[in-house]
């Protein structure tokens, strides 16, 4: 398990909230998150199936909420959550692992 207490980084999380008239509709900006960013390649499925070109993964306190298609701003670079996982210790909620495309 990644240590919490050492996140290196900060992001900017806007969590998706649901689609508008104009397109997707995000949360207000959550700024200075604490987060690990990762530089990956991956191929992943998507949860409709899809193949996308992940190229970040970023690991985020349990504390945060985000979702796929949610957005977060790494180093200026606003990219789209493909997919996110909640992972959990003996003592509960650990951390929430994204990756970008």
């Amino acid at each position: 398990m990644i240590d919490l207490e050492d996140l290196p980084e900060r992001v900017t999380v806007q969590a998706l909230t649901g689609a508008g008239p104009y397109g997707p509709q995000y949360s207000a900006p959550q700024s200075d998150v604490p987060a690990l960013v990762e530089d990956v390649h991956d191929l992943v499925r998507t949860s409709t199936g899809e193949e996308v070109l992940v190229r970040s993964q970023v690991f985020l306190p349990p504390t945060v909420t985000v979702t796929a298609g949610s957005l977060i701003t790494v180093d200026g670079v606003e990219r789209a959550v493909v997919t996110v996982e909640h992972l959990r210790d003996d003592a509960g909620p650990h951390h929430v692992e994204v990756r970008l495309q």
